[in-house]
């Protein structure tokens, strides 16, 4: 399985400036923000399949990126509390 306090270190994410990340993610959201917006309504409509979570749209990925971006988000919140940073 995926060991994400190992990630986290091995990346030694608490020695790293928070700014470069947060520029990326909001590059990331903008260019997914951009291609979100150019979508016909069939390729809106349009379904795929997940190996995990079996049929998957645009709408699916929506809601289950949106709840992985803030559950990070909370996680980032807890990590730099723990250590004596600010939120951001």
């Amino acid at each position: 399985g995926y060991d994400a306090s190992g990630y986290a270190a091995t990346m030694a994410y608490d020695e790293r400036p928070i700014e470069p990340a947060i520029a990326s993610f909001a590059a990331a959201r903008a260019l997914s923000a951009d291609l979100l917006a150019t979508l016909t309504a069939a390729q809106w409509a349009r379904q795929g399949s997940h190996a995990e979570y079996g049929p998957y749209g645009v709408e699916t990925w929506l809601e289950k990126n949106g709840n992985h971006v803030a559950n990070h988000c909370n996680q980032i919140a807890a990590v730099r509390a723990a250590l004596g940073k600010p939120a951001s």
